[in-house]
């Protein structure tokens, strides 16, 4: 099904496309399997559980995706708990959580409307070879740009680490500042869409603890925008930031640009930086996809590249002939001390996997440090002796 929705965006016009994702969105197997696929962890089988106890989760996840085959294809507005993240700087981004038939809803719209999204070169979330997407990935291309730099690869020229700088712009509140009139530019997005995405038509609820940390202009009835949470709503982001980016003229091979969700990092020589920098802003005043704030991530202006720097979570340094990359030691103090919160809270196998699974996360996004691996293995002796001693303690 999906070969055809591609071969409909690739050969045929907006009307065979929207025919042939209207017909994928009613076969009952695509149904199952995004359902099956967004089944919540606490319907999943775990190494850690008897085999009865794994066939009764199965059983359960059977029929939960045997529920919902019919309200996962209603064009209905969506329900949302809505939650928070605290960020660096203090304040709390607010974070949509949906429940097993909402995920799969957005997984499915988002499978079938992937091939029309043009994503630009720059960008790592969705890139077009899977092999290229992720922070990680993102993160591999800037040490291979700072390699040729300083000489390591093809370098460009001789001493050119100590002429670049690093500049990391941030949009903010990228999702929420996505305006419905830029779905009016893509015929083949079918309007009723924006009833189960939209963040001004969702069911939300919120808990007073969440009401407190958000200001209370975000519960006005006139707020917009994407929800983050969703997998459509991060496709259809990064569709808005692919136009955006379209937008910027085609720019000298010396000059590195590297895109994840909305944030934007720029290596270039420094004389040029300054007019970089406006080329960018000026694509995003002129897009008409949203009213778009950019800022300086860092506060600092752009940074010699000759100096340690930070783009997603991970610390760079083009110096003394090579190029590195690590991992900042508060970042993994950290996580270390939130690991460390959790399980003494821990009580349950569920729980216990629970807390490896985010060990392991973190471990992935921080692959190309050389301390992430010794790091996950510390925390996994440090997860087996919590729940050794939580079993003792019984």
């Amino acid at each position: 099904m999906l070969a055809k929705i591609q071969d409909a965006a690739v050969n045929h016009g907006v009307r065979a496309a929207r025919r042939a994702i209207a017909r994928y969105h009613e076969k009952l197997a695509v149904r199952f399997y995004h359902l099956w696929q967004s089944t919540p962890p606490k319907h999943r089988p775990q190494t850690s559980l008897s085999e009865a106890e794994n066939e009764a989760r199965r059983i359960s996840r059977l029929q939960g995706v045997f529920d919902r085959r019919e309200r996962i294809a209603r064009w209905a507005p969506s329900e949302a708990r809505l939650t928070t993240r605290q960020k660096p700087d203090g304040e709390h981004r607010p974070i949509f959580r949906f429940g097993w038939t909402e995920q799969a809803r957005f997984r499915l719209f988002k499978s079938a409307l992937e091939p029309f999204a043009g994503f630009h070169a720059s960008q790592f979330q969705f890139a077009v070879n899977a092999r290229d997407r992720g922070s990680q990935a993102a993160c591999k291309a800037m040490l291979e740009a700072l390699n040729s730099l300083v000489g390591m690869t093809t370098p460009i020229g001789p001493n050119q680490a100590e002429d670049y700088v690093f500049l990391e712009l941030d949009v903010e509140d990228f999702f929420g500042s996505i305006g419905e009139e830029w779905w009016g530019t893509k015929p083949v997005l079918d309007g009723r869409l924006k009833e189960i995405l939209y963040t001004d038509y969702l069911t939300v609820k919120a808990s007073r603890r969440v009401r407190d940390r958000l200001s209370g202009a975000f519960f006005h009835p006139s707020r917009r925008g994407l929800p983050q949470g969703s997998a459509l709503s991060a496709l259809i982001a990064e569709w808005v930031m692919a136009d955006v980016l379209k937008g910027v003229p085609a720019l000298s091979d010396d000059v590195f640009l590297f895109v994840y969700c909305d944030n934007i990092g720029v290596l270039a020589p420094r004389e040029r930086i300054g007019a970089i920098e406006e080329l960018i802003r000026t694509a995003f005043r002129a897009a008409g996809a949203g009213a778009f704030n950019l800022k300086d991530k860092s506060g600092r202006g752009a940074v010699p590249v000759t100096r340690p720097f930070r783009f997603l979570g991970m610390e760079f340094c083009a110096a003394g002939g090579r190029a590195a990359i690590s991992v900042n030691d508060h970042a993994v103090a950290l996580a270390t001390l939130d690991i460390g919160n959790e399980l003494l809270m821990a009580q349950t196998h569920a729980q216990f996997d629970l807390i490896r699974r985010k060990v392991r996360g973190k471990a992935s996004s921080w692959k190309l440090w050389s301390g992430a691996r010794p790091w996950e293995e510390m925390m996994a002796n440090t997860i087996d002796d919590a729940q050794s001693a939580q079993a003792g303690a019984h």
